[in-house]
């Protein structure tokens, strides 16, 4: 008997539930190393899958980002409220 394939199941990327520690600084548009720099100063978590396995969250990521930006927006307006102060 024939399969009809005139109408098959569409399939769904999903993206990866954990990234490779490559794929993490990818897309935060970083070297690897500075990648392994910021999780050695405890500001970003990796999940460690075994000895020499370590893999990242996408939304461990977004958040770090975000807070660097707040942080980034904070120190900016910090600095424009004490140049308004001294004209």
């Amino acid at each position: 008997m024939l399969r009809d394939n005139s109408n098959p199941t569409p399939t769904i990327a999903m993206p990866p539930v954990l990234l490779r520690p490559a794929d993490a600084a990818r897309v935060m548009g970083i070297s690897v190393r500075m990648l392994w720099s910021i999780v050695a100063r405890g500001e970003l978590r990796a999940v460690r899958l075994g000895k020499q396995c370590t893999r990242f969250r996408p939304i461990t990521l977004r958040l770090w980002a975000k807070q660097k930006e707040k942080a980034a927006g904070a120190e900016a307006a910090a600095t424009n409220g004490t140049n308004l102060h001294e004209s």
